[in-house]
């Protein structure tokens, strides 16, 4: 279905779109000079293998892997792949299907897009209906707000306040939109992490 390097999907004609600022190859970690058809087979081969953080619906992972699907169909395309580069050059957005929007953040996290997630997220609340749609992307916006909070604590000196402070967001945002069960692990995590950080947090301030 994706035969429009300029549109994610060119099946949803009538579905509302977001424009996001997604780049194929940042979704399969490749750069121009290294898009060869094995490079491109494998590439794909481990994003789809890649393990992701529990809660995601099965929807955004339906549409995570068509949107993989579409960056190797794209990447692999030499008329595809130039329109495509233009796309990237020129700072121009992609259209994404709302339904598809949830698999199109997750991606832009894994690939480090983490402020443009973050950036980005609202917007695709607003657009989305419905309970699973919402978190999928709340649990984007929280993982890219713990990434940043990870480089804020690791960053010499480290930046314990910030760093804090973004798990701090991560936790309420889940918890606001999900419930406090919602990702388990993640929500686990954020809270042992803060703990562990108290100390020196405090010493900080």
């Amino acid at each position: 279905p994706y035969n429009d390097a300029n549109t994610a999907t060119a099946s949803y004609d009538d579905e509302p779109t977001v424009d996001l600022p997604i780049s194929f190859y940042s979704i399969l970690n490749l750069s121009p000079a290294r898009a060869s058809s094995a490079s491109i087979a494998a590439a794909y081969s481990a994003v789809m293998q890649r393990e992701l953080v529990e809660g995601f619906s099965q929807d955004a992972l339906a549409a995570r892997a068509d949107l993989v699907d579409a960056a190797a169909q794209v990447i692999g395309d030499a008329a595809l792949k130039a329109e495509h580069d233009l796309d990237v050059r020129s700072g121009r957005l992609t259209p994404v299907p709302v339904s598809q929007v949830g698999g199109a953040l997750a991606l832009m996290q894994e690939a480090g897009e983490h402020e443009a997630v973050i950036e980005y997220a609202p917007e695709c609340l607003a657009a989305v209906r419905g309970r699973y749609a919402r978190r999928d992307i709340t649990l984007s916006a929280a993982l890219a707000h713990c990434e940043l909070s990870h480089l804020a604590l690791t960053s010499n000196p480290p930046r314990v306040g910030e760093g804090c402070e973004l798990l701090d967001i991560a936790s309420s945002i889940l918890i606001a939109e999900a419930g406090p069960g919602f990702s388990g692990e993640l929500q686990d995590t954020i809270d042992r992490t803060l703990q562990e950080m108290g100390p020196a947090y405090v010493i900080e301030l």
